[in-house]
């Protein structure tokens, strides 16, 4: 119901507008159902890797980052997405769920070795720092998550950094 709903808040913006409540509604529900079959309140650590996750998925885990008692994440402190499908998008996307997190969320840190976007950073010819040649929408979503990881550490939330595969985000 959620990727449905989703995917209709593109067709225009008056649209958007109309269906956002319900998408608000079908998030709540979906990141609920998602994130309580991996351990519920108790979980420490949450194991997303491999399970072909991409840039939708990661909008619901920026929702249960906002609201971690409703999906269970409390008390999660290390979120593993290697090996999916993550791109720009998804980086987006978990870098709005870092800035949204309450105070006293316990999460500090977030791998996120072997998704998409490093396919485009190696194209790129990236070493230890991106390329110019990288492009504009994956070198802002970079950005966008290390500045969120930054605000998370100084607000403090210690965020000890999205593991990228290219260094500390």
């Amino acid at each position: 119901e959620f990727q449905q709903i989703f995917t209709l808040t593109h067709v225009c913006k008056h649209f958007n507008a109309a269906l956002r409540p319900a998408l608000v509604g079908a998030a709540e529900a979906a990141s609920e159902s998602l994130f309580a079959r991996f351990g519920g309140e108790n979980l420490r650590a949450l194991d997303l890797t491999g399970k072909e996750l991409r840039a939708l998925d990661c909008g619901l885990l920026a929702h249960a980052l906002k609201h971690p008692a409703q999906s269970g994440l409390q008390n999660v402190a290390v979120v593993w997405l290697q090996n999916n499908h993550i791109c720009a998008s998804g980086l987006q996307a978990l870098a709005r769920g870092l800035r949204s997190m309450p105070e006293g969320s316990r999460l500090t840190s977030i791998a996120l070795g072997g998704n998409a976007f490093h396919a485009t950073i190696k194209e790129a010819g990236a070493g230890a720092k991106l390329p110019r040649s990288l492009r504009p929408c994956l070198r802002r979503a970079l950005h966008d998550l290390a500045s969120a990881a930054t605000e998370r550490r100084h607000s403090g939330v210690l965020l000890s950094g999205a593991r990228t595969g290219i260094g500390d985000v």
